[in-house]
């Protein structure tokens, strides 16, 4: 979102359709301050990434899909990393996910 993006001007399932029309989102500003807040913080605290979507570690554990598990937990902490890999050499020592 930092980087500009569009919105669908029908929010339903035709909205996935090509040629549909969109409008710019307005969010840029604030994605771009939150993440800046957050590089910040990364400086002076640990940082973990929590499980996508709010899973639900339990019924992962239950499903016993390694994949999906994968998905849910691993992912996350990729995508920290990606996003915060310049501010990983300065991070706190403590921080799990710096690598």
């Amino acid at each position: 979102m930092t980087g500009g993006y569009v919105v669908s001007d029908s929010p339903d399932g035709a909205a996935q359709l090509p040629g549909t029309p969109t409008h710019p989102g307005t969010g840029q500003a604030a994605a771009s301050s939150w993440l800046d807040r957050l590089r910040t913080l990364v400086h002076r605290t640990c940082v973990t990434p929590l499980p996508f979507a709010q899973a639900d570690l339990d019924a992962l554990q239950r499903v016993n899909d390694p994949r999906l598990s994968a998905i849910a937990t691993i992912s996350p902490a990729d995508s920290v990393d990606r996003i915060l890999r310049d501010c990983y050499a300065l991070a706190q020592p403590c921080c799990p996910t710096a690598r």
